[in-house]
């Protein structure tokens, strides 16, 4: 895993267990009163910022997988030539 995976799911983690934390030590669930609508939406956000970025790793993952097959097929090539 590359540091920049790390930070993003480390930040999400971080707001989903502030976010429950937050909503148990209001003692939401005897008052009727559940998580906040900001944060709420602020794990959304950050949720959504950590499917952005596992999209984005796939992406660019599959581009190296494909830029280190050509190279191993011309290598296997050139040599199969000599």
């Amino acid at each position: 895993m590359d540091w920049p995976v790390a930070t993003v799911i480390l930040g999400t983690l971080a707001t989903v267990a502030a976010g429950i934390l937050k909503w148990r030590n209001g003692n939401g669930a005897k008052n009727g009163v559940f998580a906040k609508a900001t944060d709420m939406a602020e794990i959304r956000a950050r949720l959504s910022g950590l499917e952005q970025a596992h999209h984005q790793l796939r992406l660019e993952i599959r581009g190296d997988i494909k830029e280190l097959q050509q190279m191993m097929r011309d290598t296997l090539s050139r040599r199969a030539g000599n």
